[in-house]
C-alpha cells in the first residue's frame, strides 16, 4: 500500500513538473532564450524558445537572447514590457521581439503564467553596417559623383564590354 501511494505521489510530482508552476511574470527581472531549447506547456505542444519570423531569419544565427523586464506594463494587454538584446553578426539587428508565455488560468492570462513556458518571437532587419557592406550601398554612392564623372564611368564600362 505504501509503495502504491509513493508511486502515485511520484507520478503527480512528475506531472506537476512537466506543466510548470504558476509564476507572476511582473516579478521576473530577466529571461534568457536559447536556440534548441523548448518551453514547458500546460495547454499546448512544446515549442522552441526562439522563433524567428520574416525574410532575414536564414541570414543570421541567433544563439541566445536576453530580455530584461523594463518595469512597464503594456497598456492594452496588461502584460510586461521587455527589452531584448543579443550578440550577432553586425550586419543584422533585432527588429521586433515579443515575449510570449502560456497563461496559468487560461491561455490568455498574461499576469500569472506557467513557469518555463515563455518563448521569444522575433524578427531581424539589416543594420546600417549591413547596408553599408552591401553592393547596393556602393551603387548609391554614385549619387555623390558629378554628371561628367558618371558619364565617364559609363563609357569605361561600355568600352570594357565591347
Amino acid at each position: 500500500m505504501l509503495v502504491a501511494q509513493a508511486l502515485v505521489w511520484t507520478m503527480m510530482a512528475a506531472l506537476c513538473f512537466a506543466c510548470g508552476e504558476p509564476l507572476v511574470l511582473a516579478e521576473v527581472s530577466e529571461l534568457t532564450f536559447r536556440e534548441g531549447a523548448h518551453v514547458a506547456t500546460k495547454y499546448s505542444d512544446a515549442a522552441p524558445e526562439l522563433m524567428c519570423e520574416g525574410p532575414n531569419c536564414d541570414n543570421v544565427h541567433v544563439g541566445e537572447v536576453l530580455c530584461v523586464n523594463t518595469g512597464l506594463r503594456h497598456e492594452e494587454t496588461r502584460g510586461v514590457e521587455w527589452e531584448c538584446s543579443t550578440e550577432m553578426n553586425s550586419q543584422y539587428a533585432l527588429d521586433t521581439a515579443e515575449v510570449r508565455c502560456e497563461g496559468w488560468e487560461s491561455e490568455e492570462d498574461v499576469e500569472t503564467v506557467v513557469a518555463g513556458s515563455c518563448y521569444l518571437v522575433y524578427s531581424l532587419y539589416r543594420s546600417e553596417q549591413g547596408f553599408e557592406d552591401s553592393e547596393y550601398y556602393h551603387l548609391l554612392l554614385l549619387e555623390h559623383f558629378t554628371i561628367l564623372e558618371v558619364c565617364l564611368i559609363f563609357v569605361v564600362i561600355l568600352i570594357s564590354c565591347v
